[in-house]
C-alpha cells in the first residue's frame, strides 16, 4: 500500500513552504482582526488610522520573521533561500490581507454602521483640513 491511500487531503498535504506561512498568517489574520473590532468599538475606525501608526505593520513583521524562522529551523536543515524568505513573507501577507478583507466585507453587511461611520468621519476629516488640502501646509 502507498503512503497516500488514508491519507487526508488539505492543509496537512501542502509542502511545509506553504503550509507554514498559511498558519502563521491565519493566526495573525485573527490578531488584526480582534484590533479592528476594538477600535471600531472604541470609537476609532480602523481604516482612519493613520498609516504609520497602523498596528498591522507591527503584525506583519512579528508573523512573517516566526514563519521564515520555524521553516528555516524545522523544515530546511536552518538554510534558507532568499526566494524561500520572498515566497514564505508574500504567502503571510496575502493570508492576513486576504482574510481582513473577507472580514471586512462580512462586517460591513452585519454592522451596517461600520460603513457609515467610515464615510462621516472621513468627510469630517476632510473638511477640517480642507484649507491645508487647497492651499497646501503653510
Amino acid at each position: 500500500m502507498g503512503n497516500t491511500v488514508g491519507r487526508m487531503k488539505g492543509f496537512n498535504s501542502l509542502p511545509p513552504l506553504f503550509r507554514v506561512p498559511l498558519k502563521f498568517g491565519l493566526v495573525a489574520s485573527v490578531l488584526s482582526v480582534a484590533i479592528m473590532i476594538v477600535l471600531f468599538y472604541t470609537g476609532r475606525h480602523p481604516s482612519l488610522v493613520p498609516p504609520y501608526l497602523d498596528s498591522r505593520i507591527l503584525i506583519f513583521l512579528i508573523f512573517i520573521y516566526f514563519a521564515i524562522r520555524e521553516f528555516k529551523e524545522f523544515y530546511n536543515n536552518r538554510y534558507l533561500h532568499f526566494w524561500q524568505g520572498l515566497i514564505i513573507g508574500v504567502t503571510v501577507y496575502l493570508a492576513v490581507g486576504i482574510a481582513g478583507g473577507l472580514f471586512i466585507y462580512i462586517f460591513g453587511k452585519l454592522e451596517t454602521t461600520f460603513v457609515a461611520e467610515y464615510i462621516n468621519m472621513a468627510r469630517e476629516g476632510v473638511m477640517a483640513a480642507k484649507e491645508e488640502l487647497i492651499n497646501g501646509p503653510q
